[in-house]
């Protein structure tokens, strides 16, 4: 599908080395955005939604992300907040995990970013809407759960940044999982339902989170379903076990993990049991989960 009148907005993760490293690609790129017209605007923590928000209201053609799944999220819930249905997502990767573009490839570069922009070719993505208790709503595009994800990504944030991403998360993880005290949890669908005691509940759009870890590699946010992942009381141990599985895409072969898809799901939970989604820390308690489907028009996956 394709669309006419190209404007390019970028909203940009203020930290200064994503600055710098944007600001030279933009260099190097100047001659093939001469007849494109663009702007930038570069983010403070929580504001990435309500700058794409204004940019949807004021008709910009595309709207890319550069920074990681948190960045990409905000702007995705921002216009989906609009009536405006014609803005084109993009992404240029630049965060801690980037595990959405393990699921729909970013372009490699600026000019190959630039060069699908200019093709004014797009597709249609699902997006996935949390309700919760007090009728707030936060719209994702990857990856939304309750349980040991949202403790996780808490001592992520506090972990440091020279580890790098993969040995943050798999160190997060482990110290969480020493602690970690499992939920009651109640978990309802036209098509099924489940209650007891459990690690997280997963709600899938995208296969990836924890930087690199399939833990829903059924999943396809063009199928209009979401891949729900119930993980009950499986150990440290289990978890190293089957480590090498969810690193493969492979689904797990153990009755406490159990897949299901819904178009909606209910989570019951304790009001103090954190939800997290694309890697940001949201509310707590009861939360609604459902797809939109095909509500969000994303640039195609990058093939080289």
């Amino acid at each position: 599908m394709t669309r006419n009148s190209l404007h390019i907005g970028f909203i940009v993760h203020g930290k200064p080395d994503r600055v710098r490293r944007f600001q030279r690609e933009l260099h190097k790129n100047t001659e093939s955005l001469t007849n494109l017209p663009y702007e930038v605007i570069y983010t403070k923590p929580g504001t990435a939604d309500i700058i794409a928000r204004n940019m949807a209201e004021q008709g910009v053609s595309h709207i890319i992300a550069v920074g990681g799944d948190g960045t990409l999220s905000e702007v995705v819930d921002g216009i989906m907040r609009t009536e405006n249905r014609e803005v084109i997502v993009g992404h240029m990767p630049a965060g801690t995990a980037n595990d959405w573009m393990k699921t729909w490839p970013a372009a490699d570069s600026m000019q190959s970013l630039l060069t699908l922009v200019s093709s004014q070719h797009y597709q249609q993505v699902d997006i996935g809407c949390l309700t919760f208790s007090n009728s707030q709503k936060r719209h994702f595009l990857n990856i939304a759960d309750t349980g040991i994800g949202a403790a996780v990504v808490r001592r992520v944030h506090f972990a440091p940044a020279w580890l790098g991403a993969n040995l943050r998360f798999f160190l997060s993880i482990l110290r969480t999982f020493i602690s970690y005290r499992n939920i009651d949890v109640r978990c309802k669908s036209d098509g099924f339902s489940w209650s007891g005691k459990a690690k997280a509940v997963i709600a899938a759009n995208g296969k990836y989170f924890g930087s690199g870890l399939a833990i829903a590699p059924e999943a396809n946010p063009q199928d209009g379903l979401l891949d729900v992942i119930i993980v009950g009381d499986v150990s440290l141990l289990d978890y190293l076990r089957y480590l090498p599985a969810l690193k493969k895409g492979r689904k797990i072969d153990d009755d406490r993990v159990i897949y299901q898809k819904a178009t909606n799901i209910e989570l019951i939970t304790s009001m103090d049991c954190g939800v997290e989604a694309d890697g940001e820390l949201l509310l707590s308690g009861p939360v609604r989960v459902e797809i939109k489907p095909g509500m969000l028009r994303f640039l195609p996956p990058f093939q080289k």
